[in-house]
């Protein structure tokens, strides 16, 4: 879905750059590609203490902007948006894990249409979006 898979090619990357991101010292950092299967996502985060989701989140911003959000507000407050899924992860953790410390690093897409890999502005702009997607990772 063009755009909405840029969630999959930065964890890609930040698994390649672990030890470079984990500068805080955690004890264990697990990365999830999850992309459509929230049972799998579901059951790899059912101990976690601290959760970062990056997806695509359309906000009506300048493509490739990158925008943090406290989970815990994604998940207290009425879920707006819409999935190409009846259930999604978030949906499913407001009911499951309202509680869940974390954030939602929310990248604004270009385009969202069936086609395999990023559009031509967020291809361009990657290495950018990755910077940030990692500096905000290593300052929490």
């Amino acid at each position: 879905m063009t755009d909405d898979g840029i969630g999959v090619w930065i964890v890609e990357k930040l698994i390649q750059n672990k030890d470079a991101v984990n500068k805080s010292g955690a004890e264990e950092v697990l990365y999830i590609i999850g992309e459509t299967d929230f049972d799998f996502c579901l059951d790899q985060i059912e101990n976690a203490g601290y959760l970062i989701i990056i997806d695509a989140v359309k906000m009506n911003k300048e493509p490739g902007e990158v925008t943090v959000f406290p989970l815990k507000e994604v998940l207290a407050g009425p879920l707006q948006g819409h999935s190409a899924h009846d259930h999604h992860l978030l949906s499913m953790l407001s009911y499951l894990r309202k509680d869940l410390d974390g954030i939602l690093i929310g990248i604004e897409p270009c385009e969202v249409a069936f086609h395999i890999g990023l559009s031509d502005i967020l291809s361009r702009n990657f290495p950018e979006i990755l910077h940030k997607v990692e500096n905000i990772i290593i300052e929490i």
